[in-house]
């Protein structure tokens, strides 16, 4: 068998910390970026209409999903529900 020898390499605190420095700013911009996409899909409602064009969903399936809690369902927000009363 060969003889490896390896060597042991040791880094001062600074020189780790400059190694990793770029790797820490890069997973927190990820970070941040995954936070706003979440928080924007959270916002996100499901009508039957776009189920129906963007994935090809036939309403029986949208049913079948909204009850068991797959899609969840759509809450109406209609100018005549948001009057306030004089």
């Amino acid at each position: 068998m060969e003889n490896n020898n390896s060597q042991l390499i040791l880094l001062s605190v600074e020189k780790l910390e400059s190694i990793l420095h770029p790797i820490f700013n890069k997973v927190n911009s990820i970070e941040e970026k995954l936070k706003k996409e979440k928080a924007k899909h959270e916002d996100d409602y499901y009508r039957n209409t776009d189920l129906k064009a963007k994935f090809g969903l036939s309403p029986n399936t949208i049913i079948k999903y909204r009850e068991s809690g797959i899609i969840p369902y759509t809450m109406c927000f209609s100018p005549l529900n948001n009057r306030t009363q004089l």
